[in-house]
C-alpha cells in the first residue's frame, strides 16, 4: 500500500505538525508513505518515507499541492486538516472545492481526512472576546460567530461528502460532528486516539528535585492557554513553599489579529522558547513535580501537549474545557475551572504536600494513555486504509 499524505510537519508552528512526524514515521513502518509539506520542513527521509517540500502559505501553493497529491503513485490520499489548512484559513475553507476538482479529475484514489478541530459558536466567541485584538461591538461579535459557524458547517458537510473516511481522535470529537451530519455522513466517521509519546525506561528512573520543586507547563505561548493564570497562581502558593520554580517551555505563537502574550524568565520562572530535542525535554518532564495545563479555550480537539507527558507518571493539573474531557477529576487528573488562579495555587500545593495523591495520579494517567502509543496509533490507521482499499 501507497499512502500520500498531506500535511506540515516541523518546524511549522502548529501541534499538527508534530503529530503529524510521530504518526508516519511509524506508519512508514508498515507501509510507503510521501507526504506532501512546508517547504521548510526539517525532517529527514528514511525508508518507505518520502518527504516532497512543496507549499507555502498560499491559496496558489493549496491548489498545487492538492493536484499533485493525486497525480501522483498511490492507493490513498491521507489529508490533515486543521482550521489553518496548510499555513491558511482560506485554504481549509476552499478545502472542499478544491478536493471537488481533484477528484473529478483522478476519481481512482480513495481519500481520508483526520479532523484535528470541531468548531462550535462558542469557540468562535471565545476567541473573538478573549483572543482576538479586534474590538467590535457584541452584536457584531455575535453575527460573527453565527456566519463564521455555519460556513464552516457547509465545509464539514461538503468534505464529508467528497471524502472516504474522516478521522477524529474521540468520541467526544465524533458525537459533536454527527450533530450536524447526515446519517449517510455519520457513515464515514472514524475514531483514532491522538499518538502518545512513549519514553524510554532510563527517562523514567529520574525523580524530582529534592531541593525545588519544579511546575512544568509545556506547549505553545499563546494568549489561550492561561499562562497568566498559572503566574498568578504561582506567588500565591510560593507563600506556603517558598522552593517553587515554574518552568514553562514551548514556542511563542502570535496568529494574526490576535493579542500579543509576552512573558520573561526572572529567579523563579524560566522561559524556554527554543526547540528541544527528545532527551533533553524527557529530562525536564522527569525532574518536574507537576505538570500544568491551566488553559482557558473552548475548541474540541485533543491535547498533543498532554499525549507528551501522560507515560511520565507525572501528576497533572489541567482545566475543564473539551481537550481535556477524558480525564476524571481527582481519579487521573485534577481538574479546575479556567481562570481560577486561586484554585489552582491551592491545588499546586495541596500535591505537593500530598505523594500518596501525586503518585495516584500519575499512575492513573499513564493507565489510562498506556494503549495509544504512536506504533499502536499507526497500526489503527493502517488496518483502516486497508479496509477502506477493500484489502481487510
Amino acid at each position: 500500500m501507497r499512502v500520500i499524505a498531506i500535511s506540515p510537519l516541523p518546524p511549522y508552528p502548529s501541534g499538527l505538525a508534530y503529530y503529524s512526524l510521530n504518526l508516519y514515521k511509524e506508519l512508514s513502518k508498515l507501509c510507503d508513505v510521501s507526504i506532501l509539506s512546508n517547504i521548510d520542513a526539517e525532517v529527514s527521509p528514511s525508508r518507505n518515507f518520502k518527504l516532497i517540500k512543496c507549499f507555502t502559505s498560499s491559496v496558489k501553493s493549496a491548489i498545487r499541492t492538492l493536484f499533485t497529491a493525486f497525480k501522483m503513485h498511490g492507493e490513498l490520499i491521507h489529508i490533515q486538516v486543521e482550521y489553518r489548512f496548510i499555513g491558511s484559513l482560506l485554504n481549509f475553507l476552499m478545502l472542499p472545492l478544491l478536493l471537488l476538482f481533484a477528484k473529478a479529475s483522478h476519481s481512482n484514489k480513495k481519500t481520508v481526512i483526520t479532523l484535528h478541530g470541531v468548531l462550535t459558536k462558542d469557540a468562535i466567541k471565545y476567541w473573538l472576546d478573549e483572543i482576538s485584538s479586534l474590538r467590535l461591538p457584541k452584536v457584531i461579535r455575535h453575527i460573527i460567530a453565527v456566519i463564521a459557524f455555519s460556513i464552516w458547517i457547509f465545509s464539514i458537510r461538503f468534505l464529508a461528502l467528497l471524502s472516504d473516511v474522516i478521522i477524529v481522535h474521540n468520541t467526544y470529537m465524533k458525537e459533536r460532528l454527527e450533530s450536524i451530519l447526515s446519517l449517510q455522513e455519520r457513515k464515514k466517521l472514524g475514531v483514532i486516539p491522538h499518538g502518545v509519546y512513549k519514553p524510554s525506561a532510563k527517562n523514567l528512573t529520574g525523580l524530582s528535585s529534592n531541593d525545588q520543586y519544579i511546575i512544568l507547563f509545556l506547549g505553545f505561548i499563546r494568549h489561550s492557554k492561561g499562562l497568566t493564570t498559572l503566574i498568578k497562581a504561582m506567588k500565591l502558593a510560593s507563600r506556603e513553599i517558598p522552593n517553587l520554580k515554574l518552568v514553562i517551555v514551548g514556542r511563542m505563537i502570535k496568529r494574526s489579529w490576535e493579542k500579543p502574550l509576552k512573558i520573561r524568565s526572572h529567579d523563579s520562572l524560566t522561559v524556554i522558547s527554543n526547540e528541544l530535542p527528545d532527551e533533553q525535554l524527557d529530562k525536564l518532564i522527569t525532574q518536574a513535580s507537576i505538570i500544568v495545563f491551566p488553559y482557558d479555550d473552548k475548541f474540541i480537539e485533543a491535547s498533543g501537549s498532554l499525549c507528551r507527558v501522560a507515560l511520565f507518571f507525572k501528576p497533572v493539573i489541567c482545566t475543564r474545557i473539551p481537550r481535556f474531557y477524558e480525564l476524571t477529576h481527582m481519579q487521573d487528573a485534577i481538574i479546575i475551572k479556567p481562570g481560577d488562579y486561586q484554585q489552582l495555587a491551592n491545588f499546586i500545593v495541596y500535591l505537593l504536600k500530598n505523594r500518596k495523591l501525586s503518585l495516584k495520579l500519575g499512575k492513573n494517567l499513564a493507565e489510562k494513555f498506556s494503549s495509544k502509543t504512536w506504533n499502536k496509533v499507526a497500526r489503527m490507521h493502517h488496518e483502516l486504509f486497508l479496509k477502506v482499499l477493500g484489502e481487510h
